[in-house]
């Protein structure tokens, strides 16, 4: 079995003369904010980032319920966008992402609410996807931007 390694987010940067200095969190900030943006895609592609923003909430973010909403076939909706160089899955994350980091910050939502409104199976599940993506927890990620919002 293989391990994952989460990256910390880097919170400091060389300096050559004085070693490792502090970034400034406002920067990080957009960073991060910029890295969890809607994706802005094409065809298909942008028919399921428009079907998965329609669910959020109230509907299962699976593949064959927004293939349904497309009048595609499961099978055809994954043609296409594997076609455009892109899968369901990933398109799902980045929406998520960005929703994740939408309900955290600007919304101030409880994490059970934004892991159920994004249709994970559970808290552990949001938590272990929201590190992959941004490298924090939801908890350490609203504590550390919630001044900057």
């Amino acid at each position: 079995m293989s391990q994952v390694a989460f990256k910390a987010p880097e919170f400091q940067e060389m300096n050559d003369t004085h070693g490792f200095i502090p970034r400034d969190p406002a920067d990080l900030f957009d960073e991060y904010m910029e890295k969890s943006k809607l994706p802005e895609l094409h065809g298909v592609s942008q028919h399921v980032v428009t079907a998965l923003v329609n669910r959020i909430g109230h509907s299962s973010l699976d593949i064959a319920n927004v293939a349904r909403d497309l009048n595609l076939s499961k099978r055809t909706l994954q043609r296409h966008l594997k076609h455009q160089s892109t899968s369901f899955s990933e398109i799902r994350d980045q929406v998520r992402k960005h929703y994740a980091v939408d309900y955290l910050l600007m919304q101030n939502r409880r994490i059970d609410d934004i892991y159920t409104a994004l249709d994970f199976s559970d808290r552990t599940s949001l938590t272990n996807a929201f590190r992959r993506w941004m490298g924090l927890s939801p908890s350490a990620f609203r504590k550390l931007f919630r001044d900057y919002v």
